[in-house]
């Protein structure tokens, strides 16, 4: 398991990747603030946002980003969740 900003990264057994984030706001347009951005590549914030029924994993600032990590949530009562494929 990674651990990065309070962000995880497991491999499950059938070889997909699962990822566990921190769910610190939610944007009206259903995006989740997450941890991330600002690691010495000038990004000022990271999201979780869904697109065309995929979640990616989105950093905006002077470098963004966009990375797919899955196209299933799964949302815990610790405002934590996991997206995988």
């Amino acid at each position: 398991m990674k651990n990065t900003n309070n962000n995880t990264q497991t491999n499950c057994e059938e070889g997909n990747t699962e990822y566990r984030y921190c769910n610190y706001a939610t944007q009206d347009d259903g995006a989740f603030i997450v941890a991330g951005g600002g690691i010495g590549n000038g990004n000022a914030y990271a999201q979780v946002e869904k697109i065309n029924n995929k979640y990616y994993y989105c950093e905006y600032g002077a470098n963004p980003c966009r990375e797919y990590v899955g196209d299933k949530i799964e949302l815990f009562d610790d405002n934590e969740f996991s997206i995988y494929s």
